[in-house]
């Protein structure tokens, strides 16, 4: 196997240059504080000049005032933030992360995802939250007990998905009529209620989007709307 170039057996020195690791493990040493765990990384490591960089990354990550604390006294999201500061505070070229967002709250995997935006950086990211994964990353492969299944652009994979479309439909009445003559039709696969009289249709292909509209020309319709294809559907559709 290749990274950026080099044999990861025969040049595993110049590979390690290269890369840093995050694991689902936060991988710190429990019983140092937080701002020797980074020193300590950073010394091993060689980074220069670490002490300002400590000190800007951490103020990034919101923890520049938990530096003084023993790791094994900070909540799992201080730890998850400090473990990605001291992945990130490494400089490596290629950057994998396992489950990074794995435990943290909605605020602080917002904060995340805007870093990793901004680092110019290979990431390889590996996630069960196909929501951040959906804002991260250019290319996706879905892994299936150890084997690629699907690789591509996010368009690239929607394109790969079978022809089924949702549509979501709002009406002003009537919404359990409709429910009941939708499944009458074997070209909707299944009806979803999201709101009082609202819900979403999936449509076996879209040569029967002109069938459905006939159907609805029946009922009081406010608004029709075909909805996007997330990458959760796409997985659910892939296993």
């Amino acid at each position: 196997a290749l990274i950026d170039g080099y044999h990861l057996i025969k040049n595993a020195r110049k590979v390690k240059s290269k890369v840093a690791l995050m694991l689902e493990s936060d991988m710190l040493y429990y019983r140092l504080t937080a701002h020797n765990n980074l020193k300590f990384f950073c010394k091993l490591y060689r980074v220069p000049n670490y002490e300002k960089k400590i000190y800007d990354m951490t103020k990034l990550l919101g923890i520049e005032n938990w530096l003084d604390q023993y790791v094994e006294h900070l909540s799992s999201g201080m730890k998850m933030k400090l473990a990605l500061a001291r992945t990130l505070l490494l400089e490596r070229d290629i950057l994998f992360l396992d489950e990074p967002t794995l435990g943290l709250d909605v605020k602080t995997v917002n904060l995340f995802i805007d870093i990793i935006k901004n680092i110019e950086s290979t990431i390889i990211f590996t996630s069960h939250d196909l929501s951040v994964v959906e804002k991260l990353c250019d290319r996706i492969a879905f892994i299936n007990e150890g084997k690629i299944i699907k690789i591509g652009t996010q368009d690239e994979i929607k394109n790969l998905a079978e022809s089924e479309i949702k549509i979501e439909i709002t009406l002003t009445s009537k919404k359990k009529k409709l429910i009941s003559e939708l499944y009458s039709h074997d070209f909707i696969t299944d009806i979803t209620e999201i709101r009082e009289n609202c819900v979403i249709i999936r449509l076996k292909e879209r040569v029967y989007y002109k069938d459905l509209l006939t159907l609805l020309s029946k009922y009081e319709i406010t608004k029709i709307k075909e909805v996007e294809t997330s990458l959760e559907d796409l997985f659910l559709k892939t296993y």
